[in-house]
């Protein structure tokens, strides 16, 4: 049983050389876990991971990993094993990367942070994850194999340092396993061939000539390149794909212009690969990135980058997370294309605004003018840059919350005084997240070298030392934060009506949100009507912008104090706006008790009355200069994609919306009709997806509330 010898592995490695160690246990996993070619398929490569095994980015944890329940399933499964599994499990539970990263808490951070459960009633949670891992996907096609075992061959050959030549020892072995790999899937296409029909049988001998081919050479055609590409994300266990268009551009063109590969199947390589991406199931990953500026041969991208929008259109799933970087003087084609997809209801391609996004990941990554070309948004719209940083997202901050705790503990004669005060309290938790921020790094470092990715991240090689053991150059970290218009707005509100206006005290104020406004109508309905962000009103957005830029320059600071290259906060959303929203009480904006927080940069559910227009305005004034990205979702009808002159239209309004300084538009095409439809009658709607905040779902899947709280959003006709 792979548990049993992944587990056997590990304890006979377990004081040895930490390269080796993590060497030996991924020679157990693969190519044990690898599952055969489906008839669909046109790629080979798929994984199915046990409960105990070795990956950077578990469902629960990084590095090593025991998943409870899946381990409790395979003991019932098999009492034959009973005894053994149990003594795996209860051996790995002290060996977890999870418990071994809080037991190493300061007492400031454990005391700030006392519970992991994000349905607790704090305010700020640690996460534990190393995500966003976005690959030098080019260096892998340069070099292909081969390349890559001379590069470490040339290093190991020369280097003195004992610590460095286990690492290079392990880098080949790494390689190696790679090849094997491909090697396992030539074979299982082989057998495949002989059990087929003809024209499916010509297919699965190409593959597996390809595999063959690419165990001693670097990729030469398209389909050799996506192959490549794509096993090693598996075996990697890479959840994102980088600038796709970018490294598999120039392999589609010179194959069409040679006549290698007609189009009719180079699109479906590319629907292959979009199912195969879609069936991992990760919801806030599976990115792939297409267009922008610093693109090596554009012209190829971009009949790569059709074939991507076309391919999304015919897997109507909520994967690949398809972004489209936009900029001026881009391909018309590309971007009617993508207007075309949206106004089908797709929700991709996601859009960035390389005129605003490039120079802002400049001065927030501190990276070169160069190297922010190359910026990556991955997950919910995390900033990295591909092949040289990293930002996990590994903490968590609930804004409206900590201003409902602040509120509670005292009185204020100004406002002045009063937002000082929160901000203080904002700090309180950002000093204690970014110290777990610094403290999950080194606990992953001490874990492992995650060599499959050290193989493409600039320095690792070249310094012999992992990932996180001082191989990449940018070691930055990134704070997940919810519900800042919610107390935005309700910053407004206290200022105008307790302190400028004076129509009530604070002490009234307190006391209608403790009860929840009950019996308190009236003052909520003055709350409500104080101007909100997301109606270009200077009030309310200038407030959303002091907020911002203060918690910006804030985060930043802690992250220095901490060691790291960068720590930048990212206005992102995914369901947390209800999930945190269940534990904030009231707020001043005029939001009761338990109702969802404002979603990523936009404002509050039906708070934007004065047109799209102002909506886009009110979202593009926000500063993006020291922040790891900004989402923000609109809701549009489908007469706004209904004829060419609508598209006409519609082009222009997001092109003013760029021009202005928006940084990103996530757009969700649907009629108010359809979702409420969809709620009576779910069979109907099985392709409904809608953007929920950082990723698209089907909409019939999600839970209640957040179909409520989608329903809920201002819908622009």
């Amino acid at each position: 049983m792979l548990e049993l010898k992944f587990t056997e592995t590990y304890r006979k490695w377990e004081n040895g050389p930490k390269p080796l160690r993590e060497l030996e246990c991924l020679k157990v996993q693969f190519p044990a876990i690898l599952q055969p070619v489906r008839d669909t398929d046109l790629l080979a490569g798929i994984a199915a991971y046990g409960a105990i095994g070795f990956s950077p980015k578990d469902d629960e944890e990084f590095a090593w990993y025991m998943r409870p329940k899946a381990m409790e399933e395979l003991i019932q499964a098999h009492p034959e094993c009973r005894s053994e599994l149990e003594e795996a499990r209860d051996y790995w539970k002290g060996r977890k990367l999870k418990a071994a990263t809080r037991a190493s808490y300061s007492e400031l951070v454990a005391g700030r942070l006392p519970s992991d459960d994000l349905d607790d009633v704090y305010p700020a949670y640690p996460l534990y994850r190393m995500t966003g891992c976005i690959v030098d996907y080019h260096k892998l096609l340069n070099l292909g194999l081969p390349g890559l075992l001379d590069e470490s061959r040339v290093r190991l050959e020369t280097e003195e340092s004992e610590e460095k030549r286990f690492f290079y020892e392990g880098q080949i072995g790494a390689v190696n396993l790679l090849k094997d790999c491909l090697l396992f899937y030539e074979a299982d296409c082989l057998k495949q061939a002989k059990r087929r029909d003809a024209g499916r049988a010509a297919e699965l001998e190409e593959m597996a000539d390809n595999l063959r081919f690419l165990t001693e050479n670097a990729p030469e055609t398209f389909w050799q390149a996506a192959q490549l590409a794509w096993l090693y994300s598996i075996v990697a266990h890479t959840l994102d794909y980088g600038r796709m268009d970018d490294y598999l551009g120039p392999f589609l063109k010179r194959d069409l212009e040679t006549g290698r590969i007609e189009l009719p199947f180079a699109q479906r390589i590319v629907d292959s690969l979009w199912l195969l991406i879609a069936d991992k199931r990760t919801t806030v990953h599976g990115r792939v990135v297409i267009g922008g500026r610093g693109r090596k041969e554009e012209s190829a991208a971009d009949l790569f980058s059709l074939c991507a929008l076309e391919a999304s259109r015919r897997v109507r799933r909520g994967e690949p997370q398809l972004s489209l970087r936009c900029y001026r003087g881009m391909n018309r084609s590309v971007f009617r294309k993508a207007l075309k997809l949206l106004g089908e209801g797709t929700t991709f391609p996601i859009l960035y605004n390389d005129e605003e996004n490039i120079p802002a990941v400049e001065r927030a990554l501190k990276v070169s003018g160069e190297e922010a070309q190359e910026y990556y948004p991955f997950g919910c719209g995390e900033y990295v840059i591909a092949g040289k940083s990293f930002g996990s997202p590994n903490g968590v901050i609930n804004l409206a919350r900590v201003l409902e705790l602040t509120l509670q503990e005292g009185d204020w004669a100004d406002f002045e005084s009063l937002y000082r005060e929160y901000l203080e309290k904002i700090r309180w938790y950002v000093e204690a997240l970014a110290a777990q921020e610094a403290q999950e790094y080194r606990a992953a470092g001490e874990a492992a070298d995650f060599l499959l990715l050290s193989l493409l991240y600039d320095d690792c090689t070249a310094r012999g030392k992992g990932l996180f053991s001082g191989g990449i150059r940018y070691l930055g970290g990134t704070l997940e934060c919810y519900g800042n218009i919610t107390a935005s707005d309700s910053l407004t509100a206290l200022n105008r009506l307790v302190y400028q206006e004076e129509n009530i005290s604070l002490k009234e104020l307190k006391v209608a949100l403790q009860k929840d406004f009950n019996g308190q109508e009236e003052l909520r309905k003055r709350l409500l009507e104080v101007p909100k962000f997301g109606n270009h009103d200077p009030a309310a957005d200038g407030m959303a912008h002091r907020l911002h830029w203060d918690l910006c320059r804030m985060v930043a600071g802690e992250g220095k104090k901490n060691g790291l290259y960068t720590y930048l906060p990212v206005l992102i959303n995914n369901d947390h706006n209800v999930r945190f929203g269940r534990t904030t009480g009231a707020t001043p904006d005029g939001r009761k008790a338990g109702r969802p927080l404002t979603n990523g940069n936009s404002p509050a559910d039906g708070a934007d009355k004065n047109g799209l227009t102002a909506l886009l305005l009110s979202m593009a004034s926000m500063d993006h200069k020291l922040t790891a990205g900004i989402v923000q979702n609109v809701k549009l009808g489908k007469t706004l994609f209904s004829t060419e002159e609508m598209l006409k239209k519609t082009a222009a309004l997001i092109g003013a919306y760029f021009q202005a300084g928006g940084s990103q538009l996530m757009i969700t095409v649907v009629s108010a009709r359809e979702l409420k439809d969809a709620q009576l009658h779910p069979e109907n709607y099985q392709n409904l997806f809608v953007r929920v905040g950082g990723y698209s779902g089907r909409f019939i899947s999600l839970p209640k509330e957040v179909q409520e709280d989608i329903i809920e959003r201002t819908l622009y006709e």
